[in-house]
């Protein structure tokens, strides 16, 4: 799972990211962690909680292609999901597996993020 550091997430969107995260490994799944903004920050194996004391690295520009290139480079992950506020720009590199782009409930139009080539996108929904 790749999580946008970049500047323009908020607090309030990285929780709805690790909230994400931590139903997805709730199932059983072995969840990797991989973020970044314009480059790859840390890398971690989830196991129930992400570390408080550690500020997600990143804060700055936006480029998803990192992670991509990362996860081809990476043959021994299944698929690829980022989460993201959407305001990533134009996917240039192709991924070789499964990918989701999942945006936080206020983050870009879903048609937009689609027409920038990011293929399978769905945002989080809060309920009311």
């Amino acid at each position: 799972v790749a999580i946008d550091t970049s500047g323009s997430v908020s607090n309030d969107d990285l929780r709805e990211f690790i909230s994400e995260i931590h139903h997805i490994w709730k199932t059983g799944t072995e969840v990797t962690v991989v973020e970044c903004d314009a480059q790859i920050g840390r890398v971690y194996e989830y196991k129930g909680s992400i570390d408080d004391s550690k500020q997600v690295t990143g804060r700055g520009g936006t480029d998803m292609n990192p992670f991509i290139e990362y996860f081809n480079d990476h043959r021994e992950f299944n698929s690829l999901i980022i989460l993201t506020d959407g305001y990533i720009g134009e996917n240039t590199v192709k991924t070789f597996k499964p990918m989701m782009m999942v945006i936080c409930s206020n983050g870009e139009d879903i048609e937009t993020v689609k027409e920038n080539g990011w293929g399978h996108t769905i945002k989080i929904s809060l309920a009311s």
